[in-house]
């Protein structure tokens, strides 16, 4: 069976999500750049509310 995926038309709404960088500065240059995302609160405004708790959930012991 083949699933077409559902298409959305762009809303024009404006996302606020939370960012944090880390600039590791060494000797006067950059070492290293991160970039961290909110991506809990991205996916909450755009309207998927991912199961978060069933992902890290041990799945029940089986005997066979």
């Amino acid at each position: 069976m083949r699933v077409r995926p559902r298409r959305s038309e762009p809303t024009g709404a404006k996302l606020a999500i939370p960012t944090a960088d880390f600039w590791y500065v060494e000797n006067g240059k950059i070492k290293e750049f991160n970039c961290y995302v909110g991506v809990s609160v991205m996916l909450a405004q755009l309207g998927v509310q991912p199961d978060f708790a069933s992902a890290v959930t041990a799945p029940a012991a089986t005997t066979s």
